[in-house]
């Protein structure tokens, strides 16, 4: 929802006369919170639902987190938008009072769902356990507050986003982007409509183009590998002039990059994916 606000107050910037009607819908992957990623049958477990609704006419955009988009959208969609790229990194989250140099003699426990995330802390604290961690960042963030976890693993734009960087019950420590490579496309929102249509062309004027080249870079490597929620895949890409760099890893370990003309950078991916 402060996703969707934040699209709204983008496209009221640019066309201040547009109404606009939230409308809320959980999806699947939101009710079966109790079931590990993993099991969920890939990223599409959170869009699906805003897909039909799109597809039947009841909805004419929806709001993503990018980083949970299917590589491939439903027939007849696109994304139109995509907003400025918020903080990318992830954050470890732990009670105040509390630092992983407290568990250097013993294990401590680690909340996440993600392989990637799994894969690319053990490399930076050996000593690390993981649970299945699910929920929205509140739950997740109670769960730790209740001791069911040492620590958390977040992403920082989403806590940005809800405000949350400096609750004063936690500890906040950003992961070194060296380490744990973001998933693809973390840290963006997307903007699905259907194709061809009044929204794609109201859509296209507030399309961050800096950010859309790097989202479609970081999705073409997952097209490559074929990626789904059971891949420790990440890539991360940056835009510095005329060119752009990217960073992909599949298995947290060894990491590769690159750097080439924004126009070559589907090549660039595939130069990357060639050395994975």
């Amino acid at each position: 929802m402060a996703q969707t606000e934040m699209t709204v107050k983008k496209i009221k910037e640019s066309f201040p006369e547009t109404d606009i009607e939230i409308i809320p819908k959980a999806t699947y992957g939101d009710i079966a919170s109790d079931t590990p990623l993993s099991q969920l049958g890939g990223r599409g477990a959170f869009v699906s639902e805003f897909e039909r609704m799109l597809i039947q006419g009841d909805i004419d955009i929806a709001v993503h987190s990018a980083k949970d988009l299917p590589v491939q959208l439903a027939e007849g969609t696109v994304v139109g938008a995509v907003l400025e790229r918020g903080n990318p990194r992830d954050v470890l989250v732990m009670r105040k009072g509390t630092a992983p140099e407290d568990f250097h003699d013993r294990s401590f426990i680690i909340g996440t769902g993600s392989q990637r995330r799994r894969a690319g802390f053990g490399q930076i604290y050996n000593n690390a356990e993981f649970r299945e961690l699910r929920g929205n960042v509140g739950t997740r963030l109670a769960k730790l507050e209740a001791g069911e976890y040492d620590g958390i693993i977040l992403a920082a734009a989403g806590l940005e986003r809800l405000g949350l960087m400096n609750d004063s019950r936690f500890v906040f420590t950003e992961l070194p982007a060296e380490k744990l490579i973001s998933a693809p496309c973390q840290g963006i929102i997307a903007v699905q409509c259907r194709k061809g249509g009044k929204c794609e062309r109201l859509l296209n004027e507030v399309n961050h183009q800096e950010t859309f080249f790097c989202f479609e870079t970081e999705r073409h490597f997952l097209k490559l590998i074929n990626a789904g929620c059971n891949i420790p895949a990440g890539a991360f890409s940056q835009i510095s002039g005329e060119n752009i760099s990217l960073t992909v890893t599949a298995d947290s370990v060894k990491h590769f990059s690159g750097t080439s003309y924004i126009g070559e950078r589907f090549s660039l991916a595939e130069r990357l994916v060639e050395q994975l």
